[in-house]
């Protein structure tokens, strides 16, 4: 059963090294569309990528088991509001491109 639980966690340390070269490939990608969009979709981009770069950064505190650490653990916690917080603003930014595209207010 010990041999089984192994298994598991290699798996999942495994699966969180992928995802963090997945975030890691997309960052690099965004900053590459950067320099090729216009003025207006600079802003949205920068803060989608900032945001996507974090989730790499939680993924390895939490593969080196920082998690488990109350203070480390809260600061994991923080980083995922923060994503999540980028991406709201982002988003609005991003409506507030369209809609001046579309002359709204």
């Amino acid at each position: 059963m010990e041999n089984s639980l192994t298994i598991v966690q290699t798996l999942e340390k495994a699966l969180s090294l992928v995802n963090i070269a997945v975030y890691i490939a997309v960052v690099v990608i965004a900053l590459n569309c950067i320099w090729r969009v216009e003025k207006q979709l600079d802003r949205f981009l920068k803060l989608i990528i900032l945001a996507i770069a974090l989730v790499p950064f939680r993924l390895v505190l939490g593969v080196l088991g920082l998690e488990q650490d109350p203070n480390w653990s809260l600061a994991i916690r923080s980083l995922g509001f923060l994503v999540g917080l980028l991406l709201i603003v982002a988003f609005i930014d991003l409506l507030r491109v369209i809609k001046s595209m579309n002359q709204e207010k």
